[in-house]
């Protein structure tokens, strides 16, 4: 299975986001990924290894920087997940509707969207993430800056470990706070 990675320029900073192939065959890939001569000219290539990678760069308009996307830990590879229940949590990245995120708002903050549940991306001041239904305030609201997605109204940066836990902590420019 070949895996993209997709990066391209919107509300003022670089996203990378992963575009996996529909079903695990070459060819057939999710509505998230880019349609441009690059990824139509890796589709016609023959058959990839599983641990190829093909980085595309450009611009997406302001309305296909909606979603759904995946996030991934750069110190883990997980990808940022959730449940019905509001847990978040990292797991392998599988492409999978709990797994995708849809961003609503604009610089410099967004709302993080669960593609699956509908339930925004929510923090506290004692550091915990969860999802709870989207109510527009700053505990829901994230801001970019490189790599790192922190809480407006917290100043905390989202975090994970190993053991696929969330959180947020002070920023500290840490991979396991950094987010492609």
């Amino acid at each position: 299975m070949r895996e993209f990675n997709v990066r391209w320029l919107t509300l003022g900073v670089i996203v990378t986001a992963c575009a996996a192939p529909i079903g695990g065959t070459d060819g057939e890939f999710e509505e998230n990924a880019l349609d441009s001569p690059e990824l139509a000219a890796a589709e016609a290539e023959s058959p990839a290894e599983a641990s190829d990678k093909i980085e595309v760069e450009g611009l997406v308009s302001e309305l296909a920087s909606a979603g759904p996307y995946w996030w991934r830990d750069v110190a883990t590879y997980k990808c940022l997940d959730s449940n019905t229940s509001g847990r978040v949590y990292t797991l392998g990245c599988n492409g999978g509707s709990f797994q995708k995120w849809t961003w609503n708002g604009s610089k410099p903050s967004v709302e993080h969207r669960n593609y699956a549940t509908g339930l925004c991306l929510d923090s506290n001041t004692s550091g915990s993430v969860y999802t709870l239904g989207c109510n527009g305030g700053n505990f829901q609201r994230w801001r970019r800056e490189g790599l790192q997605w922190i809480n407006v109204a917290t100043g905390r940066c989202l975090d994970s470990n190993a053991s696929g836990s969330v959180y947020t902590l002070p920023c500290n420019g840490g991979s396991y706070q950094r987010w492609e």
